[in-house]
């Protein structure tokens, strides 16, 4: 019998072995199942043309439709990703804002309330470009609080961001033009007496202060920091403009004393303030907001000659914003504390003011300090402790080869030769070699008898000049005024008694030298005079064109203050004697020591400031 089973073995090629495969299934219409149980291809077998065909390609309608629906979405998607991305440029600039502000805040907690002055120094017209900050205030932003380059520079406007605005140089001032503009602590634009005469306020209900100087001020205006936003002329050609959709500012920040930060629209965008050259005119805009303090006025500037389209020359009779005669700060006074100081010699360097002073500790140190604007000091540091008795009066050069310092050692015993002028060098300004005595009192009979003080210092022609005080026989002796010379500031000749009291006025019973400055062929000597009769001490200046030969003015350059004021003692004396003069741009400014016998500074000397156009006022 034949048997219907096998197996195909190894080696098999069919039904036992006969190498015939068996018929598939699907003849008879039923789809086969294969060994892992998937279908098999159901027109497998037949001709090609009987299958159907599936090229995977789109047609001309489908290709439109999707072409159409890309459209769509980029119609909807492209405005709403610059939407976007216009917000978060809006956030991060409210960011940097926000932290520009904490710094100004935190600036003034530690300053009696007192806003940062980062306008840039020297004359009234370059500080009211409000998005110049000197470059002293920049640096000390950035190592002291933290602000960061891109910090100072709108995101929406990167371009603005250049080395030449980082590192911005006028008329020999160094500035840094950035993207935002600071209006605090400015006093060219806060206080009308300060303002130049073509600046004025459109709207009459504006009053002093405009802009605030301190954080306890209510202003007519309490914007701290805005998006600068600027054009040129008439045709709205953009100086800077942060924040612009169409070709025109969308908006802009602006940051307020009350620590808030605030976007304002487009339509509520007004002009403030226009810089004018002639023909040349720059635009400031900002915002209108309304409320308590927020009310803002236009300011308009005008102006004829200079050289920049950004500021001018000198408007009407005088510089503006400078007064014509001596004014003492509304900030003094200017460097005070739980100790004594006075005795200030101050140099403007690369825009930084620095001061070296006298201190009492109780001791008498000389220390150091220095100060971006000349108003706001960092904490006196001591660079020279005491070797005797008391140090002071300290008189700082700057020449080719470091600084030089020559300044009063008392050894506190009350007898002739007590008091000497001892000599020192530094590189730095700040770490001090002492050389010991350069100069000491005189023989017996002589003016400088029992002692020689006050040194005040100038090089010319490669020719060191001192005027020194001196004093003579006997502790109440009249002191004088002497003038020595010198090859190399250690070995003096003294030369001649220059001035002395003369019996009356505010200098009837002594003089003594409180600072020297030279300004093309004339010598100012500043000086302290002291009249008994009134128990005062008040500066007074003489001039002279060969440092010899001096006349006296009549009447003092610096009066005592108030009651409640620091200067109401004396203005110089002691420890609080010593004036120093630094010329920046148009502007002179005078530092000094001062005496309170009264109110709260009572029993100390402090150092204030004072500001003119000319160290003595022409009639």
């Amino acid at each position: 019998m034949r048997s219907t089973t096998g197996s195909v073995g190894k080696g098999s090629t069919g039904i036992g072995g006969t190498g015939i495969l068996p018929v598939s299934s699907s003849c008879t219409g039923v789809p086969p199942v294969s060994s892992d149980r998937r279908p098999c291809d159901p027109w497998a077998g037949r001709p090609c043309h009987q299958r159907p065909c599936h090229t995977g390609a789109f047609t001309l309608i489908e290709l439109m439709i999707v072409v159409a629906i890309l459209g769509l979405l980029v119609t909807i998607l492209v405005p709403a990703f610059l939407a976007w991305q216009r917000q978060a440029c809006i956030a991060k600039c409210q960011s940097n804002m926000k932290s520009l502000l904490e710094m100004t805040i935190g600036h003034a907690t530690n300053n009696r309330g007192r806003l940062p002055e980062m306008a840039a120094a020297g004359k009234a017209e370059d500080a009211i470009n409000p998005h110049w900050i000197n470059r002293a205030w920049r640096d000390q932003m950035i190592d002291k609080w933290g602000v960061t380059r891109e910090m100072l520079y709108c995101p929406s406007n990167t371009a603005f961001d250049r080395d030449e605005h980082w590192d911005f140089t006028y008329e020999g001032q160094p500035y840094a033009m950035i993207g935002y503009c600071y209006f605090g602590n400015n006093r060219y634009l806060s206080r009308a007496g300060d303002r130049p005469v073509a600046l004025n306020y459109l709207d009459d209900q504006v009053g002093d202060p405009a802009f605030s100087r301190r954080m306890t001020q209510m202003p007519s205006y309490d914007v701290v920091w805005a998006d600068a936003c600027i054009s040129r002329g008439n045709d709205v050609a953009w100086i800077v403009a942060n924040h612009l959709d169409g070709g025109q500012p969308e908006g802009l920040n602006q940051a307020y004393l009350d620590g808030s930060v605030q976007w304002v629209p487009r339509e509520d965008i007004r002009e403030v303030m226009t810089l004018a050259n002639g023909a040349d005119k720059a635009t400031v805009f900002f915002g209108d907001i309304t409320g308590p303090g927020r009310g803002l006025a236009d300011i308009e500037l005008a102006s004829a000659g200079g050289s920049s389209g950004y500021g001018s020359e000198i408007w009407g009779q005088g510089t503006p914003g400078i007064p014509e005669d001596w004014a003492k700060s509304p900030e003094n006074p200017v460097l005070t504390g739980p100790v004594s100081y006075g005795n200030p010699c101050v140099i403007f360097e690369n825009g930084v003011y620095k001061m070296w002073l006298c201190g009492d500790t109780p001791s008498r140190d000389i220390f150091y300090c220095t100060s971006p604007d000349g108003e706001n000091w960092s904490d006196p540091q001591v660079v020279i402790p005491r070797t005797s008795w008391a140090m002071r009066d300290p008189c700082v050069i700057k020449d080719d080869d470091g600084y030089k310092m020559w300044y009063t050692a008392h050894d506190g015993s009350g007898q002739p030769g007590g008091t000497r002028v001892e000599y020192a060098t530094s590189d730095d300004g700040v770490s001090w070699t002492q050389h010991g005595a350069v100069m000491s009192s005189g023989a017996a009979g002589s003016p400088d008898e029992y002692g020689i003080h006050n040194p005040e210092v100038v090089k010319e022609d490669g020719v060191y000049k001192m005027w020194y005080g001196g004093t003579g026989t006997g502790a109440n002796a009249p002191s004088t005024i002497s003038y020595a010379t010198s090859a190399d500031g250690v070995a003096w000749n003294k030369q001649q008694v220059v001035m002395e009291s003369d019996g009356s006025g505010f200098d009837a019973a002594q003089v003594f030298p409180g600072g020297m400055y030279k300004e093309d062929d004339t010598y100012y000597l500043m000086y302290h005079g002291y009249d008994a009769a009134n128990s005062k001490v008040q500066m007074g200046v003489a001039t002279s064109n060969d440092g010899i030969n001096f006349t006296r003015q009549d009447d003092p350059l610096l009066p005592t203050g108030g009651p409640n004021d620091f200067d109401n003692g004396m203005i110089g004396y002691s420890v609080c004697d010593g004036v120093s003069v630094v010329r920046v741009g148009d502007e002179y400014k005078m530092w000094y020591g001062a005496y309170a016998n009264q109110g709260q500074y009572a029993g100390k000397s402090s150092i204030g400031l004072a500001r003119s156009q000319q160290i003595i006022k022409e009639d």
